[in-house]
């Protein structure tokens, strides 16, 4: 291959991981969001649809996802099942 495909081949990948790295630092601080808000609306006593709609409009997401971030972390401790006894170290 000559050195000039080489070259756009390098760069190419180079400019993909700058994207991927760009999306990527976005979507973590999307799911710190999304995670905060949901602690303090369920300290709130807020309602899981309440939650949701306040999910969408401040994140500006979908209701899926706004469903998918408080399947994530909507969970209290309380509400978390552990299965005994743990097989090769893991818990489900």
């Amino acid at each position: 291959m000559c050195k000039a495909i080489e070259d756009l081949i390098a760069e190419s990948e180079a400019r993909g991981r700058a994207e991927g790295e760009v999306r990527g630092r976005a979507e973590g601080e999307t799911r710190g969001e999304a995670k905060g808000m949901i602690e303090i609306c369920l300290d709130m006593s807020f309602s899981k649809e309440d939650i949701l709609k306040k999910l969408q409009e401040k994140l500006n997401i979908s209701l899926q996802q706004a469903g998918e971030y408080f399947e994530m972390y909507g969970k209290r401790p309380d509400q978390i099942r552990v299965v005994f006894p743990m097989k090769e170290g893991v818990i489900s």
